[in-house]
């Protein structure tokens, strides 16, 4: 049975997939944070959502441990990417989003690329991020790239057919994204589950991250999960 993930999206609310929708503001972990570097405060989480944290951890515990999946999809050199085998070993911070997502997305990344800024080389080498996009029609390799590179070099940008990101998606059961019909302009909103998976070097995931979790949290997260520290509920 898939999880209800709260899903980002950057228009109005998304009804009929049985799924909680917000107009990008999934729950927050813990106090409302702000994106790094910036001063504006996040938006409450949608009326009646909760967390379950993990005790002493900054992310959303899983009742079951998500296995790492073994999908492959393309980098933005055009090379086949095969996540399970190029994260293996390592703490993998897998997260499907899009590059004209205007807030959570962005966001989402740059406070990992600052608190990734905050450790030692001892800790960040041990540290993949990997980010998917949801919207391949519009997100190039060039374009990835770019978006990439102007948040933080390290972040592997993944692409492929849709059809091939959904399957990806549904391995750790994330619900597919939604797409608004075009504007006038092209324009579109894609509404899409905001949560960052944290797999550990051992292979599962024991913890997804929802938007709003602070650049300090992950500043004491990470070396823990380097360190392979016991994660409970």
């Amino acid at each position: 049975m898939r999880r209800a993930w709260p899903l980002c999206r950057t228009g109005a609310l998304l009804a009929g997939l049985g799924l909680l929708a917000a107009a990008c503001v999934p729950p927050t972990t813990g106090d409302a944070a702000e994106p790094s570097g910036s001063d504006d405060p996040v938006p409450e989480h949608p009326e009646g959502v909760e967390t379950s944290a993990a005790e002493g951890w900054h992310g959303e515990w899983l009742d079951a441990p998500l296995e790492r999946p073994d999908f492959t999809l393309t980098d933005t050199d055009g090379e086949p990417y095969t996540f399970a085998e190029e994260t293996q070993g390592q703490i993998a911070l897998l997260f499907f989003g899009f590059t004209h997502c205007p807030d959570i997305c962005p966001a989402h990344l740059a406070t990992i690329s600052a608190a990734l800024d905050r450790l030692p080389h001892s800790d960040t080498r041990h540290v993949e991020v990997v980010f998917v996009t949801v919207d391949p029609q519009r997100d190039t390799a060039e374009r990835l790239e770019e978006y990439v590179g102007g948040i933080d070099e390290r972040i592997t940008a993944l692409r492929g057919d849709l059809d091939e990101v959904i399957a990806a998606m549904d391995m750790v059961d994330l619900p597919p994204p939604a797409f608004d019909e075009p504007d006038e302009d092209g324009a579109y909103d894609v509404a899409h589950a905001a949560a960052i998976l944290a797999f550990s070097d051992d292979g599962p995931a024991r913890l997804a991250y929802p938007f709003g979790v602070r650049q300090e949290g992950w500043v004491q997260d990470l070396p823990r999960m380097v360190r392979g520290e016991e994660i409970a509920e």
